[in-house]
């Protein structure tokens, strides 16, 4: 499972994290060229984040047996795939960006789950077992963050072919669903009151800077925000 964890946190760097619009651009202008800094930014995530684990078995097949340095090609080849076929574009209007998107995240996070060898979460107490932690916590992190903030894009511009948001409209939301989610893993009940005093703090911050952002995105990440965190602690309680 951990390995799952560190790949899982592979794709969302590479895709969320270290992609920007020059990367879309690039790849729009010389294909070539953006899908190689692409992938290389992917093979470099994986091998730094499941280094430990790149020499020992992933996947038996038909009596051979595949480590993870054996598996980086397939992985590198089922990224680019997915990433040559999702439609969803930051920069080209359209309709169906949202199923686009949610649709071939959907199969790169499958195929990731097909292939990585299963090391259970290191044992409570030790460092190898709080990093595990960490590593939960970070991949909550990153979809409360950048994969809602791709995902609320997307839906916005399918509904009023609305452009990319501004940096400080872009950073504001996503320093609003961080605050949120690290305030959801409070323990106990005393996470709700410290939430619900953020996010109506965060709504007079809103109305004060004249940051214009349409309520039902504003519930839907909110919703999200709290449902990754929530996820999170389940899973630590039973890590």
């Amino acid at each position: 499972m951990t390995v799952f964890l560190r790949l899982i946190l592979a794709h969302m760097f590479s895709d969320f994290v270290f992609f920007r619009a020059s990367t879309e651009k690039i790849k729009r202008e010389r294909p070539a060229l953006g899908h190689a800094l692409h992938l290389s930014v992917y093979m470099l995530c994986i091998i730094i984040l499941c280094r430990p684990y790149m020499d020992v078995p992933w996947l038996m097949f038909g009596g051979l047996c595949f480590n993870g340095w054996m598996m980086l090609p397939a992985l590198l080849a089922i990224h680019f795939a997915v990433d040559f076929l999702d439609r969803a574009d930051i920069s080209a209007a359209g309709r169906f960006n949202t199923v686009s998107f949610l649709l071939w995240q959907v199969v790169a996070v499958s195929a990731l789950f097909l292939v990585f060898p299963y090391v259970p979460l290191s044992a409570e107490g030790s460092f190898a077992g709080y990093f595990d932690k960490f590593l939960i916590i970070a991949a909550g992190a990153l979809f409360a963050t950048y994969f809602v903030m791709m995902l609320n894009y997307f839906i916005r511009r399918d509904l009023t072919a609305a452009g990319f948001p501004l940096v400080d409209e872009q950073y504001f939301n996503i320093l609003y669903r961080i605050v949120l989610y690290f305030l959801m893993l409070v323990p106990g009940i005393a996470c709700w009151p410290l939430a619900i005093g953020w996010i109506a703090l965060a709504a007079f911050i809103r109305k004060m800077a004249r940051i214009d952002e349409l309520p039902l995105r504003i519930y839907f990440a909110t919703s999200l925000t709290i449902a990754a965190a929530l996820a999170v602690k389940v899973t630590l309680a039973y890590a």
